[in-house]
């Protein structure tokens, strides 16, 4: 896209976001990391820059965090079978089988 408006003087604008890492190594307060992992990954329905695309974290600490993710997801949603109020939705059969 930027290339076509390049060659032709056309502006535009560009959403550069994305692919955000969360690193968590053994310094780290695992249970604020997941925390906030799953504030970015899942606010907005992940559709804003700074949604955790990935996390890197130390094998010693993996389990704990696996735990604390669940914990917090749990936490803001809920386990209701047919989700949160909260979240947002797939609304088309097409977008549940897209992905």
């Amino acid at each position: 896209m930027a290339e076509a408006a390049g060659k032709n003087l056309i502006p535009c604008i560009l959403e550069l976001g994305g692919k955000c890492p969360i690193i968590v190594d053994t310094s780290a307060d695992v249970d604020f990391a997941a925390s906030k992992s799953v504030f970015c990954r899942f606010s907005n329905s992940g559709q804003t820059c700074i949604a955790t695309d990935y996390a890197i974290v130390h094998e010693s600490l993996l389990t704990q965090y696996i735990d604390r993710l669940k914990h917090h997801t749990n936490e803001m949603f809920g386990n209701q079978e047919n989700g949160s109020p909260d979240m947002g939705k797939v609304i088309t059969d097409w977008h549940c089988d897209r992905i």
